[in-house]
């Protein structure tokens, strides 16, 4: 089934049982921020004006990133090398870590987020999927409490479309078929060649990001 039909058909049945008078607020709202790609900004300090060139070197390449296209270990020299420059001239500055900009960059490849049922997963995940919606990604949302296997699923259809980026979710993937879910696995082991291609999924109380 082409993904756009099944993504549509997947977000109108989650609407269906949704309250549209609930919204949540996120304890860390930028987080949605991160996970679609941001970056943190750096830091700004009266007493940094020393370093105001070192500075915007540095901000120049994090214009640069991009979350789906950008060669990540390229990148982080790149980074490496202007807080190195920084440092060199001003050991004592903190307006950003190198550390920082790793745990960002490996969120964009991979991330696990877990809780008690009931705090709100899957609705967050309904929230990113309306966010990518908004931003124009490429993406498939499947929901395992309405899709229990995965033969509507084109993997070769995602793996085109996936020249600018691609982020295949899944949520409750317990909730799909036994067959589902060992076709899923398939599936995702084929998608997870392609380095422009993201998934999440949750099963139980965790979801993950790839």
């Amino acid at each position: 089934m082409d993904y756009n039909v099944l993504n549509k058909n997947q977000k109108d049945r989650m609407k269906a049982i949704s309250d549209p008078a609930y919204v949540m607020k996120w304890e860390a709202p930028e987080f949605m921020d991160y996970l679609l790609g941001e970056l943190p900004k750096v830091r700004k300090y009266q007493k940094d004006k020393e370093v105001e060139h070192e500075i915007a070197s540095l901000e120049k390449v994090l214009t640069t990133y991009d979350a789906f296209l950008s060669e990540k270990s390229t990148f982080l020299h790149e980074v490496a090398k202007r807080i190195s420059d920084i440092h060199n001239l001003k050991d004592s500055w903190r307006g950003l870590s190198l550390y920082e900009i790793e745990t960002y960059v490996k969120l964009h490849s991979f991330c696990l987020i877990s809780g008690e049922g009931g705090i709100g997963k899957s609705y967050f995940i309904k929230c990113f999927e309306e966010q990518l919606e908004q931003k124009n990604i490429e993406h498939l949302c499947i929901y395992g409490k309405f899709e229990k296997n995965t033969n509507n699923i084109n993997v070769e259809e995602i793996i085109g479309a996936s020249h600018t980026g691609f982020v295949f979710i899944v949520d409750a993937i317990n909730e799909m078929s036994e067959e589902g879910q060992h076709n899923l696995l398939g599936i995702l082991t084929e998608l997870k060649k392609y380095p422009r291609i993201r998934i999440e999924y949750r099963i139980e109380q965790i979801q993950w990001i790839m």
